[in-house]
């Protein structure tokens, strides 16, 4: 037992399960750089009792928080490193039972990691994998996880059925009870929505269901929920709006560090004030800059792709074409796999039509 009065945790069996708990409660509320002085204090405890159960939890921590500070060399290596220590004698492991299996987790952010770093099919195999272990654990908690979280944005970012994935993830999620993953699932669903229907109302229902996470005093993937409201307002011509919640986009990134979105809210910023007026062309371009700067300083090959897209786009209207296909060409050549989803195929006609 501890008798500190500082609620020092002296049963090192005691202090395990803690620290994963706060890490928990920080990578959703609190900012990451914070929440990464957790993950590598349950590093320092799993080298310290050499406890493979506790290194799988620990490379889960410091992998997801790589991740969403846009280290994505350092995220694909600690989640590796947990899916190569996550054994099947493990599965029943108490610490395992806290939130998603530790199993489905890294393989999911896997898959957003491997997105961003320009691996589309690659990205989509272990969304299936995360998937497929979730089913055979019989776990629903993490199934509702991996189909209304990862696996929902995995799918809208490659441009899959995203549908199939959102509508399973929230009737698992329904069913279980499971009110955060409800509440991330129906971002995704009301998004798929308005680019069905193109109503206001569905608009109001997709701000709605942006606002209502943060109200939840969670605040990962703000951001990147956030410019799916952007673009949506955008599609309906309220520019102003949109640019508003990019305003509120960069203040959440900018509060907690969240930065894997990043260099998508420049571009759509740019995207935005070309909409309003074609007179915005420099401004729209310095955001384009930026989102490319930003894309690969972090190795994100496919928010790199999107930022040359949209400067080549910017340069094809200002009659620039011949400047625009060099960079467009480079990038696009860099890509081995994927060429099935919506970026690469975008990619392509707009090399085509620069020819």
């Amino acid at each position: 037992m501890c008798t500190s009065t500082r609620h020092i945790i002296c049963d090192v069996a005691e202090l395990a399960p803690t620290l994963f708990g706060l890490w928990r409660y920080y990578v959703v509320a609190r900012p990451l750089d914070e929440t990464n002085d957790v993950a590598r204090r349950l590093r320092a405890l799993a080298e310290d009792k050499r406890d493979t159960e506790l290194h799988v939890i620990a490379h889960y921590a410091l992998g997801y928080t790589a991740l969403c500070m846009a280290n994505l060399g350092d995220a694909r290596t600690n989640l590796e490193q947990g899916i190569a220590r996550y054994l099947p004698a493990q599965r029943s492991a108490e610490i395992y039972r806290t939130g998603q299996d530790p199993g489905v987790a890294c393989r999911a952010y896997l898959g957003m990691t491997d997105w961003l770093l320009g691996y589309p099919e690659r990205a989509q195999s272990r969304i299936r994998e995360c998937v497929e272990l979730a089913e055979e654990l019989e776990d629903a908690f993490s199934l509702a996880y991996a189909l209304c979280f990862p696996g929902a944005i995995v799918s809208e970012t490659c441009g899959s059925d995203s549908n199939t994935v959102v509508e399973r993830g929230l009737d698992v999620a329904a069913e279980g009870g499971f009110s955060l993953w409800v509440a991330f699932g129906k971002v995704h669903q009301m998004s798929l929505r308005f680019e069905d229907q193109r109503s206001e109302s569905a608009l109001d229902t997709l701000r709605e269901s942006v606002v209502a996470i943060p109200q939840m005093g969670v605040h990962i993937n703000t951001p990147y929920y956030m410019t799916l409201l952007a673009r949506a307002y955008r599609q309906a011509g309220r520019i102003d709006d949109g640019l508003e919640i990019l305003e509120d986009a960069r203040a959440s990134l900018e509060a907690r560090g969240e930065r894997w979105w990043e260099a998508e809210i420049q571009r759509l910023r740019g995207e935005l004030l070309l909409s309003r007026s074609a007179e915005n062309a420099t401004d729209a371009e310095f955001c384009f800059k930026q989102a490319l700067e930003i894309s690969r300083s972090q190795e994100a090959k496919s928010l790199e792709l999107r930022a040359v897209m949209s400067l080549a786009r910017l340069r094809q209207r200002q009659g620039k074409g011949d400047d625009a296909r060099e960079p467009l060409h480079d990038c696009y050549a860099w890509f081995t796999e994927g060429f099935d989803s919506a970026d690469l195929k975008e990619a392509k006609a707009l090399l085509n039509q620069l020819s």
